[in-house]
């Protein structure tokens, strides 16, 4: 197992999220909601604030709209961490998620993003060529922006695995599939995006497997079912613990999810545990509004009810 001892999250297409209460949603009409929450984040940000939770430091990296730059360091700092961000140009985006608490849904509406222009790129290379080293875990998690090509964030994984650093990366869409033919530690996918990665399949476990050719662990989200880690020749099953209270939001679960993984990990603690904890912490988010949040105590009561089972993977190498 790769050791970990720093933590680098990498903010490609930071957001201001926003979290509007909207009972009765009806498309087409006029309709009342109230503003539950407004903060700086992204996947990457969610990623760090889950860590923070869990009392271990990030250095979160990236770019942010130069306009938006205060509002994200002092988000940033506000969890005790200092960031490297990178003003660009372009505007940050916003996103929108409209709950139905009536109808027990949300709705989640996702802006494009900024367009970085090739200095802003260089401008990051150059940060991650000091931050890239042995022992330093670098999660690159979320969408990419305009002016990110596939092969240009497939040069970003090289540069920083040829630095020594261990790849952590949660994706989708091009990124994803230009990722998974790269050398990563670790792979965080949901069943949509594991498919995006290997195309249709009719079995999880083998699809999963068929990522571990390039991936050391292949963590799989499977929501209310629990999770999957697929990591040499093993195969670690998880289920989801019973919840205390109904489910507020699932904004971010995957990003806490995989910060109760790297927070364990870093740890020392075992996968079977790794995957406990990061089943639980995901759980845990699912009971607060804001993204990347979750209540300690509720986690410390969830992780006794997460099982791990382990086997032996059906094709090992």
């Amino acid at each position: 197992m790769t050791a970990i001892d720093r933590i680098v999250t990498v903010t490609l297409n930071p957001t201001i999220d926003r979290l509007i209460e909207t009972p009765g949603l009806t498309l087409g009409a006029h309709q009342k909601g109230r503003l539950l929450s407004r903060r700086p984040a992204g996947k990457a940000i969610n990623v760090s604030r889950a860590l923070a939770t869990l009392g271990v430091p990030s250095l979160p990296v990236g770019w942010v709209g130069r306009d938006e730059h205060a509002l994200f360091d002092e988000e940033v700092r506000a969890m005790g961490l200092t960031p490297r961000f990178i003003p660009i140009a372009d505007r940050s985006r916003d996103n929108i998620t409209l709950i139905d608490p009536q109808a027990g849904m949300a709705t989640h509406i996702r802006d494009v993003g900024p367009r970085i222009s090739p200095s802003e790129l260089s401008a990051l290379f150059d940060v991650l060529d000091e931050v890239a080293g042995p022992g330093a875990a670098i999660v690159f998690n979320g969408s990419t922006p305009d002016g990110l090509s596939p092969s240009d964030f497939a040069a970003m994984l090289k540069r920083v695995a040829a630095a020594g650093a261990a790849l952590v990366v949660d994706t989708s869409g091009e990124a994803l599939r230009a990722a998974v033919k790269e050398r990563l530690f670790l792979l965080k996918v949901n069943e949509e995006e594991l498919t995006e990665a290997v195309g249709e399949h009719d079995d999880i476990g083998t699809a999963g497997e068929s990522l571990a050719v390039n991936v050391d662990n292949v963590l799989i989200s499977l929501g209310e079912s629990g999770a999957m880690l697929i990591s040499g020749d093993t195969v670690l099953r998880a289920n989801a613990p019973a919840l205390p209270s109904p489910v507020l939001s699932t904004v971010g679960c995957g990003d806490s999810m995989l910060a109760g993984f790297l927070a364990a990990l870093i740890k020392g603690e075992p996968l079977e545990e790794c995957t406990a904890r990061s089943v639980a912490v995901g759980s845990a988010s699912a009971l607060a509004l804001a993204p990347g949040e979750f209540k300690p105590n509720i986690m410390n009561t969830l992780i006794p009810g997460v099982a791990v089972s382990s086997e032996r993977r059906a094709h090992a190498p």
